[in-house]
């Protein structure tokens, strides 16, 4: 067995795990969503709570630390993105509208 062998069958592995991680992921978010359908919810996502949750903790004044650790994001990036719109509403302008 060659180094160039392991690293192919390194590649492989790696390739079938990114695989199954991304379908795990589909199939959770496909049973999140018809689970939501059964209930009368159509077109809610998983993703679509995350983007809620990040908006009304950051209305309620949350700090982004208590943000981050709710929706699971570990860049502050990520919560200003997906917060972008409820800041909006809190900033200064809307202190004078």
């Amino acid at each position: 067995m060659t180094v160039e062998d392991i690293g192919a069958i390194i590649a492989a592995a790696i390739r079938r795990s990114e695989h199954s991680e991304r379908a795990r992921a589909h199939e959770a978010h496909r049973r999140f969503t018809a689970a939501a359908a059964e209930v009368g919810i159509e077109g809610l996502t998983a993703h679509s709570c995350r983007v809620g949750l990040a908006s009304e903790l950051t209305r309620r004044e949350a700090s982004t630390a208590e943000v981050m650790l709710a929706g699971g994001w570990t860049t502050v990036c990520m919560v200003a993105h997906y917060s972008a719109g409820a800041t909006a509403e809190l900033g200064a302008v809307a202190k004078y509208l």
